[in-house]
């Protein structure tokens, strides 16, 4: 698995570091999919390692860790990127809470959070080796975000590249996307964002559902980050290349642009 050079990506100071998560022994891995003939832990471990050798290549902190790990992370209120690419959150680390878990203090507080796979905080390992999807009043993003930006609605929509999508993430295709993010809801609650895709869909009443599966915004009322690609199944390899340009081409650049944490 070979990630390409970010084109025209360069040495920016200050990068804070990135830490890849990968939970061994977890309960699934969200909506990752990988050829039958491959075994799923064993390749997403591999996927991790790629990014965080890359990015070790690229002048980057980086390096895999699992769910204690992030956790330290958390309760040192560390600034640092943590990459969750298709594998939910263990409940160490938050299980629908309204307020309180871990993860809502490190983002509140100035983390970075960059994120695949499906609905964000919906899911979680539960301690009983299950997949729960119980976040508060079924909106597990409400409770991180203080704000409701993923809905329903939404499901299985259609979007192509924004020119900030094509000018940052020269790897990014337009596609299908299975819960992605409500662009207005952003646009509304946010301080920063920045849509690199977008899609409109109308329904049936008049309804413009406008869709982003591909963002980055600061929290509404927080000093974090969170981005987000390909919310959807997959193996995500494609994720995989898309973050590291991400990380290598915008990154700083956001940091600053967004409000540094």
């Amino acid at each position: 698995m070979v990630l390409i050079a970010a084109l025209a990506s360069v040495a920016l100071p200050a990068q804070p570091p990135v830490y890849v998560y990968h939970e061994p022994g977890a309960v699934g891995y969200g909506y990752f999919d990988v050829p039958k003939q491959v075994e799923m832990e064993a390749f997403h471990l591999h996927l991790c390692e790629a990014l965080a050798g890359a990015l070790t290549d690229a002048g980057f902190k980086a390096s895999v860790i699992d769910a204690r790990e992030w956790l330290r992370l958390c309760n040192e209120r560390r600034r640092c990127v943590v990459v969750d690419i298709g594998q939910f959150p263990s409940h160490v680390l938050y299980e629908g809470q309204d307020d309180g878990s871990p993860i809502e203090g490190w983002l509140n507080a100035g983390g970075i959070l960059v994120y695949s796979g499906d609905w964000p905080f919906f899911w979680y390992a539960g301690s009983d080796g299950r997949i729960h999807g119980e976040g508060a009043m079924d909106r597990g993003d409400d409770d991180i975000f203080g704000a409701d930006l993923v809905r329903d609605g939404f499901v299985d929509m259609t979007v192509e590249p924004t020119e900030a999508g094509k000018k940052w993430l020269p790897s990014l295709r337009a596609g299908g996307t299975l819960r992605p993010f409500d662009a207005d809801a952003v646009a509304r609650a946010c301080p920063w964002y920045e849509f690199y895709s977008l899609g409109k869909r109308t329904e049936a009443d008049g309804t413009v559902h406008t869709a982003s599966d591909a963002l980055c915004f600061r929290l509404p009322k927080g000093e974090g980050f969170f981005a987000a690609f390909h919310l959807r199944r997959g193996a995500h390899t494609d994720t995989n290349q898309i973050i590291y340009e991400f990380l290598t081409r915008r990154l700083a650049a956001v940091l600053a642009e967004g409000g540094k944490p």
